[in-house]
């Protein structure tokens, strides 16, 4: 029994801008990379717009870059549950 097709119910849309970056080396061959963050959500009657900074700390892995850490700063005091389950 299926309740709705997919096409009758499309999941958000999502969009994530991401600009200003800048890095900085961090030690140990890591890099700290910070950016700004604007994250679009179209999802029907729920529709947001959110803002944040990143700081993001790299490690070199192989041949490419593996996330250590990431702190992520909203420029909203109470985010809802939709904004907290897009921006992570």
């Amino acid at each position: 029994h299926m309740r709705h097709a997919w096409a009758d119910r499309p999941g958000p849309r999502t969009r994530r801008f991401v600009s200003a970056v800048r890095a900085f080396e961090a030690g140990s061959g890591a890099v700290r990379a910070d950016s700004h963050l604007l994250v679009a959500i179209d999802g029907g009657r729920d529709r947001a717009l959110i803002t944040a900074g990143r700081e993001d700390v790299l490690v070199p892995s192989g041949a490419s870059w593996s996330l250590l850490r990431r702190r992520v700063l909203l420029d909203v005091e109470v985010p809802t549950h939709l904004e907290l389950s897009i921006v992570f």
